[in-house]
């Protein structure tokens, strides 16, 4: 079983207001994606992307160099909800997708 997780955060610690009246260019978004073996809590794939990306980019790369530990299940966040991920687990490593799905009825709200 391979989990696919990422999470992004700031490598600034100056406060958006002090960099805008000390007239300061505000460091960049850093974005962490990993896979990891659920059982033996290993890492399989890590990768780092500037800026704020779509997770379907690490994704499918993962998918793809995971496959060969023969996962049985990938499960993933609601972030990784496409017709491409689900394609690609399901038929490229025969494995089930335990993926959540959006609830595009929140976002009418």
């Amino acid at each position: 079983m391979i989990a696919l997780d990422g999470t992004g955060h700031t490598s600034d610690y100056a406060d958006k207001y002090y960099a805008q009246i000390r007239t300061k260019k505000r460091k960049g978004y850093t974005k962490n994606h990993i896979a990891i073996d659920v059982d033996t809590r290993m890492i399989l794939n890590y990768g780092v992307s500037k800026g704020p990306k779509h997770d379907t980019q690490f994704a499918l790369a993962a998918i793809r160099q995971t496959k060969k530990y023969q996962p049985h299940y990938f499960l993933a966040d609601r972030a990784y909800d496409s017709e491409e991920i689900r394609k690609c687990i399901n038929e490229e490593t025969l494995a089930f997708d335990q993926i959540l799905k959006k609830d595009f009825n929140k976002a009418k709200k």
